[in-house]
């Protein structure tokens, strides 16, 4: 049920009191004289996060999920507030000072522990989060319909994510990529350590020669990324899909560069092709690219996938690690113009979509599981499910985008089994 009236009043009356102990008024006039900027610091945190709270409040009204989203959001922000040292030595230092309370003897119903007499606002923090904790700030999951749904999603998606310039993983509760390491046949080895320092130093020649040009700046960038991705020792395919776009800026702009640097990036292009080609992932990719139905004329589904990915995570960039964004924005530079993309480009961009879309699936279905069984606490089931929403909406919205053209990707028929399950029942609104 929605958030009760006299709950949500509460709530407010105790994010003021903690406000006005925070006041500069309320320290000793020395400390104040000597410690004013970290004083004013602490107060301006605290009502960034009480206002945030009650403009989201007041924004979304009797929306069930909105409250428990704005919950949640504020049980977070105020643990992490708590856990800042010198927020925590200050609100030590300061009383719980309740206002406008004519029959005092009515208490707090969410805590009783906010009634003691001459409670810190640190104390005053620690008892609301415990309230918070026991009340059920969380739409109820464990209904059969909704229950019935994630059994569905987790059914139809996979555990293993694909061959692909890009995988990810969800660590600590943010969306990040995972690193692949390129492992090449053992009796390869050798020939492979010399040809990776071959072509570092001709990478580092040529990056010389274009910085003393009048290149474009894109083509030098081009190889410093292509460099970067050798010296990584990781994530083969993406260093391939590098090298391709690499020999594309390079025919760009042949005519702006010296013969002889047009020849050593050839040269570079040709060497790095070899290189990969003596890895198995590359072959895999390869053959599996080649066995698929996308086309170039795909290309501007894929990429509308990827914005739709890039619209919903920006809006709320703390649920992913900043190196997602420029990856994704990295992928849709090989879909972005149809005319100059292939077939080869456009499936590797639809298998990390995919890798990411399995990713976050997998993790949000864990969560949403144990919320239904209610085998978590309140506050880390409320703070999880912010960011599940978060991370499952942003998913969704690609494969949405995704699923008329899945059946072109050999395996990739569960997305739209995926969005069905979840459009029944799974709640990420």
């Amino acid at each position: 049920m929605p958030l009760p009236r006299e709950i949500s009043s509460e709530i407010n009356r105790i994010l003021a009191a903690m406000r006005a102990g925070l006041d500069a008024s309320s320290y000793p006039a020395q400390l104040t004289r000597n410690h004013l900027g970290e004083i004013r610091a602490a107060y301006l945190q605290f009502e960034e996060i009480r206002f945030a709270y009650r403009a989201r409040i007041n924004r979304t009204g009797r929306s069930e999920p909105a409250q428990d989203e704005a919950l949640a959001e504020l049980a977070n922000s105020l643990a992490e507030l708590l856990s800042d040292p010198t927020f925590a030595e200050l609100s030590k230092l300061v009383r719980f000072r309740p206002l406008n309370m004519a029959r005092p003897s009515m208490g707090f119903a969410l805590h009783p522990g906010l009634m003691q007499p001459r409670l810190s606002v640190n104390e005053a923090i620690s008892y609301f989060l415990e309230g918070l904790s026991r009340f059920p700030i969380q739409t109820d999951l464990a209904d059969n319909s909704k229950v019935d749904a994630l059994s569905r999603l987790r059914d139809v998606l996979p555990q293993e994510q694909n061959v692909a310039p890009v995988r990810f993983s969800v660590s600590n509760h943010r969306l990040v990529i995972a690193p692949q390491p390129a492992l090449a046949e053992p009796e390869d080895a050798n020939t492979v350590i010399s040809a990776r320092r071959e072509l570092l130093e001709q990478a580092q020649r040529i990056m010389e020669q274009l910085r003393r040009s009048n290149c474009d700046h894109r083509l030098l960038a081009s190889v410093e990324y292509l460099k970067n991705g050798l010296e990584s020792d990781t994530d083969i395919i993406r260093l391939g899909l590098s090298n391709i776009a690499c020999e594309a800026m390079r025919q760009q702009f042949e005519n702006e560069l010296p013969s002889a640097v047009a020849a050593m990036l050839v040269a570079q292009a040709t060497g790095v092709s070899l290189y990969v080609a003596q890895f198995p992932e590359w072959h895999r990719f390869t053959e599996n690219a080649a066995l698929s139905e996308v086309s170039a004329a795909d290309a501007p589904r894929v990429a509308r996938a990827l914005t739709e990915i890039l619209n919903r995570l920006s809006s709320q960039p703390e649920v992913a690690d900043e190196d997602v964004p420029r990856t994704l924005l990295w992928l849709r530079a090989f879909v972005d113009d149809p005319q100059k993309t292939s077939k080869r480009a456009v499936y590797a961009v639809w298998r990390s979509i995919e890798n990411l879309v399995i990713a976050v699936f997998n993790y949000g279905v864990g969560v949403l599981e144990k919320t239904a069984a209610k085998t978590s606490d309140k506050i880390s089931s409320a703070a999880s499910r912010v960011i599940v929403v978060a991370l499952m909406g942003a998913a969704l919205a690609g494969a949405v985008t995704l699923s008329p053209i899945a059946g072109k990707i050999p395996g990739s028929a569960w997305i739209a089994k995926a969005v069905d399950a979840i459009r029944s029942g799974v709640p990420l609104e």
